[in-house]
């Protein structure tokens, strides 16, 4: 009897151990070794670096052969810099109305103008770059929104929420004549309609499209201006489904995020013709070593999704990039409190638009 009873046990703990180890397994292939092989473009060469002082900064757009960064520690503070990084330039915007609810105040540069936006309030001033005095707009926008993207002067995409809670695209116009739309159909639902629709929304306008990147999965969709679809695009992980899970509090109705999800496009950007998105999963063949290092980007060709090349951002000490932008021929990456430039190589430029 006793035997039997070590042999059950025995069998039992080896069967537990084989679980664990097989769940452990699909833990490391899920969350660390994809089945996919990136294309490495020869490496960016960084070109030039400034110490902003603040690690608050954000990329507000470019124009006119200059970079401007927003501060969220300091809302109407504009800092304007040229493209070598040399020389930084500071000014104060000043808005016509002050007397709004303001609690997430973002700025955009669009050509020769530039926007002040709050998704809380909601609201969109807009202004000449040379001047820094921006006027309140009339818009049908809705109760709230985020990821606002201007598309021109009069017009602006974002995602907001819908009567049931779930997120969806939008587009607005400006100014005299304000009206909205929606295309509640362009994102689309995995799980909630909310935490799984997560991701970023980009506007290039040189190609004259709307991307909006999946934040859990290995999606993104590419539209018109007017919300119209143009096609849906994967990235080359293999995560298509998010893998996220959602409980109820039971005291609110609220829902949230029970762990920790899985993310597989952290942040994205475009530029002539191209997608890149700094990916948050590692490929085959890949030194696990250099993850500790520095943060990848993916590139995409816009004209068909397909895949063109990947390259390193790297490390500066222990900081790590926390986003980026994409202007000519270069990538400017803010990492800690400095903002570093690297030049792009022929095999990503060349799939550029060539005709602005």
């Amino acid at each position: 009897m006793k035997r039997k009873f070590l042999w059950l046990l025995l069998t039992g703990i080896s069967a537990i151990a084989i679980v664990v180890f097989l769940f452990g397994t699909s833990q490391e292939i899920i969350h660390h070794r994809n089945n996919f092989v990136r294309r490495f473009s020869d490496q960016v060469a960084q070109t030039c670096e400034a110490d902003l002082k603040f690690n608050s900064f954000y990329f507000a757009g470019a124009a006119n052969g200059q970079l401007y960064l927003g501060n969220f520690t300091a809302p109407l503070r504009l800092a304007k810099i040229d493209t070598a990084l040399k020389t930084i330039r500071k000014q104060t915007i000043v808005l016509d109305r002050l007397d709004l609810p303001f609690r997430s105040v973002e700025i955009h540069i669009q050509n020769s103008y530039f926007f002040v936006t709050d998704g809380t309030v909601p609201c969109v001033f807009r202004g000449k770059l040379d001047l820094l005095k921006a006027n309140w707009l009339d818009s049908k926008l809705p109760a709230s929104f985020s990821h606002i993207q201007i598309i021109d002067s009069n017009s602006a995409a974002y995602t907001t929420s819908d009567r049931n809670g779930e997120s969806i695209l939008g587009m607005t116009h400006l100014g005299e004549g304000a009206g909205s739309t929606t295309n509640p159909l362009l994102l689309q639902k995995q799980i909630d309609g909310n935490f799984d629709l997560d991701g970023t929304l980009q506007y290039d306008a040189i190609a004259k499209k709307l991307v909006y990147v999946y934040l859990y999965r290995n999606q993104f969709i590419v539209s018109n201006p007017d919300l119209s679809l143009d096609y849906s695009g994967n990235t080359i992980d293999t995560i298509s489904k998010a893998q996220i899970r959602i409980v109820k509090i039971s005291s609110s109705g609220d829902q949230k995020l029970a762990a920790p999800p899985l993310i597989v496009n952290k942040t994205a950007a475009t530029s002539r013709g191209l997608l890149f998105v700094n990916s948050a999963l590692i490929g085959k063949y890949e030194q696990e070593k250099l993850w500790d290092q520095a943060k990848v980007i993916d590139v995409y060709d816009l004209k068909d999704g397909s895949y063109v090349a990947s390259f390193y951002i790297y490390h500066i000490g222990k900081q790590k990039m926390r986003s980026f932008y994409v202007s000519g021929n270069m990538v400017y990456a803010l990492i800690g409190e400095h903002i570093v430039g690297y030049r792009l190589t022929p095999m990503i430029t060349k799939h550029f638009i060539k005709n602005e």
